[in-house]
């Protein structure tokens, strides 16, 4: 087994895709990350997620595990991995 360390990303900004059925949270989190800076998707729906992953990139997720519906284990980025 090899050990592979990582660098530590450089960029200060990042594309983060947010998941949560709550409009309000949702907003709450664009404002506060938009305003650091970084570049910002919101879904509330986990149907949708498959679909904006087909044609969008994203760094980091934020995702609401109890969600109705599609819970957000199951709409997770890292689901399909």
């Amino acid at each position: 087994m090899e050990i592979i360390k990582m660098k530590p990303a450089k960029r200060e900004y990042f594309q983060f895709l947010i998941i949560d059925d709550d409009p309000g949270i949702a907003k709450f989190l664009v404002t506060y990350l938009r305003q650091q800076g970084h570049t910002c998707c919101a879904l509330t729906d986990g149907f949708q997620t498959a679909a904006w992953l087909s044609e969008n990139d994203c760094e980091v997720a934020i995702v609401d595990l109890k969600m109705p519906k599609v819970d957000g284990s199951r709409s997770s980025p890292l689901s399909a991995s």
